[in-house]
């Protein structure tokens, strides 16, 4: 996922500013991380030598997020 909610802060990030942070703030807000589509629970996973920044969550059934349509608007925004 590209976008998660931070419930430390109330804002959603983009997974690219997220890992532009300092990490001692980012561990600050990881336990905070949940899904914009269901609200589970998220985590961060840090870019790395081929990967790029994205969130992670065990989504709940029906979760919003995972239909295209959802996926498109937010892309768009």
């Amino acid at each position: 996922m590209k976008w998660a909610l931070s419930t430390t802060d109330g804002r959603d990030w983009h997974a690219r500013d997220f890992s532009e942070r300092d990490p001692s703030w980012r561990k600050s807000r990881q336990r905070g991380l949940v899904c914009l589509g269901c609200g589970s629970p998220a985590f961060f996973r840090a870019p790395s030598h081929k990967k790029t920044p994205a969130f992670g969550a065990r989504h709940k059934d029906g979760c919003e997020l995972l239909k295209e349509v959802w996926g498109v608007f937010r892309y768009l925004q």
